[in-house]
């Protein structure tokens, strides 16, 4: 949902997705930096340098698709949001 979405926007927001993605950590500067020159070449202020950042590619099966959310029973609450326990 996330690559899909990206894919929508422009390159330096793929940038920083796919990085996220592929790497599980949060940006480094130096990611920061990279996005922000992508950022600055494609909107035309500087001129351009780097390479066109891709479209995600987007691998979905039916075994990693989402299911929605659904809960199915709460239970042994107390004192979570003003919820009353069940059975009153």
């Amino acid at each position: 949902m996330l690559a899909t979405w990206a894919n929508s926007r422009d390159e330096w927001v793929r940038y920083i997705v796919r990085t996220v993605l592929s790497t599980g950590r949060p940006l480094t500067l130096d990611n920061a930096e990279h996005a922000y020159q992508l950022f600055r070449q494609e909107k035309l202020v500087d001129e351009r340098e780097l390479q066109v950042e891709p479209p995600l590619e987007i691998e979905a099966s039916s075994d990693t698709a989402e299911r929605p959310l659904a809960i199915v029973r709460i239970s042994d609450v107390t004192g979570v949001n003003a919820l009353a326990p069940l059975g009153r």
